[in-house]
């Protein structure tokens, strides 16, 4: 009985899993329906005196999506402070937000976060170099 019931079970989630792609899966909480956020593709790049971040999303015209960006000191668990919002929209597909508000020789982590989603990308590290790259 019990083997009958995994395998009822293993089958039911492979077909479930085949007949959904990524675009479409969303997943409801309570009475709340939360979209999937189709972020891919997210680096951060150290710059001299900045931290350069981009990202990829694909957005429905009728839902839109907010990036809210955040920022953290000394280590990837510590406390994050929103550094900028972002409205993504259906017409654009790549995005770039460029930190320029710190510090040399210092770690940074950056992550992202959609509200709409409640979904988190990150942490990732940069650090920006003490002096300009040569010539």
């Amino acid at each position: 009985m019990m083997k009958r019931l995994t395998y009822w079970l293993a089958a039911a989630f492979s077909i479930l899993l085949t007949a959904l792609s990524p675009e479409s899966i969303s997943v409801a909480v309570g009475e709340e329906k939360v979209r999937s956020a189709t972020i891919s593709e997210f680096r951060v790049q150290a710059r001299y005196r900045a931290v350069r971040l981009t990202w990829e999303a694909r957005i429905s015209e009728t839902e839109p999506l907010t990036f809210q960006i955040y920022r953290s000191m000394v280590r990837p668990d510590g406390e994050y402070t929103l550094v900028s919002s972002i409205n993504g929209t259906a017409e654009v597909t790549r995005y770039e937000y460029i930190d320029k508000s710190v510090p040399v020789e210092e770690n940074y982590f950056y992550k992202i976060e959609v509200p709409e989603t409640k979904e988190a990308f990150g942490p990732l590290q940069a650090r920006p170099p003490f002096s300009a790259p040569s010539t």
